[in-house]
């Protein structure tokens, strides 16, 4: 896997730790088959970047031992590293003595001598595991006929392999709620667009292992992180509820999360010409309306035309999916609850695809579009 710091998607300030304690080492000890007189790399992670640590010379044997010094009293991320790819994630505490044996050929790392670092490996394997079967189907997937019984098939598969990752997680949080690797667990992408805990209401379980780590670890900044995003995602719940029933001048308002789960309010688009579209990306018939409304986007955007578009899938990964393919410009936003997501309601949607064309004043032009009767209504709005 690439380096990437696990919560680089806070988008927060959480200040690292204050005074410090009386420092101490840790041994890492361990071979590389394969990784003869061969340089690695130790990185630790700060609350938002990976630090060098060390650079290492592994022996004729790729065998290697280093010390790091250590200043806090809680377990602290280490990835040690073969030309920018991470070989071991490590969790390693004051005093620990790690051995690690990396076989670089079958892909797989041993860990002894830190019941963190263990926890964290069983965490990553399950991981790995999830996307080799994902990325494995993708590959028969992309090459298949999208609207054929095994395509429909394999899509479903894909989403499912989503959903049991994310049940296995929840598992792996309950069985080691005073674990550190229960932080890394909560900040997985599950890939390179889509957080495992991407729902804003995966807040409980943010919170909950707060709870539990915050006694033991007080400290450490990873902590404050976790309350942080706690906190965060409950008032994002708080004012997505306050809004849904909410009327802000002439259209009600929205807030939903976006590919990154950053909520985005409809609101936020007051003052342009704003197209509300209504979607399911597993609709070859309303993926093709999208290259209708691109044309569209693509000719009044430079006015002042957006789009805000809200997908309907349950199915997250599949909707992210859909949205990468056919690389859609505008905002695409989606809670995974289907038609029980609140903007169903807000704005009365009884089918799939429906548009909405709100002006700059903020009132509501019409719905229930067509791609052909939108583009006569935009030509109206945007006549100089």
């Amino acid at each position: 896997m690439k380096i990437r710091t696990i919560l680089s998607l806070l988008g927060l300030s959480t200040l690292f730790f204050g005074a410090c304690q009386p420092a101490s080492h840790a041994k890492i000890e361990g071979s590389f088959i394969n990784f003869s007189n061969d340089t690695i790399a130790l990185f630790r992670l700060k609350i938002d970047e990976l630090v060098a640590v060390d650079t290492i010379i592994t022996d004729s044997r790729g065998s290697f031992t280093t010390r790091v010094k250590m200043r806090s009293g809680f377990p602290e991320f280490y990835y040690l590293t073969h030309k920018g790819v991470i070989m071991s994630p490590l969790l390693v505490l004051p005093g620990d003595r790690i051995s690690v044996k990396i076989d670089t050929a079958e892909h797989i790392y041993l860990i002894s001598g830190s019941v963190e670092s263990e926890y964290l490996r069983e965490a990553e394997l399950a991981m790995a595991k999830a996307r080799h079967r994902y990325d494995s189907l993708m590959l028969r997937y992309v090459v298949l006929d999208k609207n054929s019984q095994e395509a429909n098939a394999i899509n479903y598969e894909l989403g499912s392999i989503y959903v049991k990752q994310k049940q296995s997680a929840i598992r792996f949080l309950f069985n080691h709620p005073n674990s550190m690797a229960s932080v890394h667990v909560l900040f997985q992408q599950f890939s390179d667009d889509l957080p495992l805990f991407a729902h804003l209401n995966d807040a409980i379980y943010f919170q909950r292992l707060y709870d539990s780590l915050k006694p033991l670890y007080p400290r450490s900044p990873f902590i404050s992180a976790l309350r942080d995003q706690s906190e965060w995602r409950r008032r994002q719940v708080e004012l997505d509820e306050k809004l849904s029933n909410v009327q802000v001048l002439g259209f009600p308002d929205i807030l939903l999360p976006d590919l990154q789960a950053k909520p985005v309010a409809l609101s936020s688009l007051q003052g342009n010409v704003i197209v509300l579209s209504f979607w399911i990306s597993q609709d070859a018939r309303q993926r093709m309306a999208n290259q209708e409304l691109l044309e569209l986007y693509k000719k009044y955007h430079p006015k002042g035309m957006v789009l805000y578009q809200v997908s309907l899938d349950v199915d997250k990964p599949t909707w992210a999916r859909a949205v990468s393919e056919q690389a859609l410009p505008w905002i695409s936003v989606c809670d995974g609850l289907g038609i029980r997501t609140p903007a169903v309601s807000t704005y009365a949607v009884t089918q799939t695809p429906t548009l909405f064309l709100i002006d700059q004043a903020g009132d509501i032009v019409g719905r229930d579009f067509t791609t052909e009767t939108l583009a006569k209504e935009l030509a109206k709005l945007f006549r100089f």
